[in-house]
């Protein structure tokens, strides 16, 4: 599925006025808007997986599709915000 620039605009508005009511669920789908990843990977990443000495997210390959390390980096979500 591919989205529009305003159709991503208007799913990022949406997400931000229901997050009160369903926090985990509008934070993954904000997440993969901005990384591109894909739900069933996403939805299992940890906090031990978040390295911010080496700044970035780590995806190990037993989580992702492709079967190999790999990782995201954090200064996207700079970007992003």
């Amino acid at each position: 599925i591919s989205f529009e620039l305003e159709d991503l605009k208007k799913i990022h508005k949406a997400c931000l006025e229901i997050a009160p009511m369903f926090p985990y669920q509008t934070e993954i789908i904000m997440f993969m808007m901005v990384t591109g990843r894909r739900f069933q990977e996403t939805s299992k990443i940890i906090w031990d997986y978040v390295k911010e000495d080496e700044g970035i997210i780590a995806i190990p390959k037993h989580i992702n599709k492709i079967d190999v390390d790999q990782f995201i980096a954090l200064e996207i979500f700079i970007v992003s915000i």
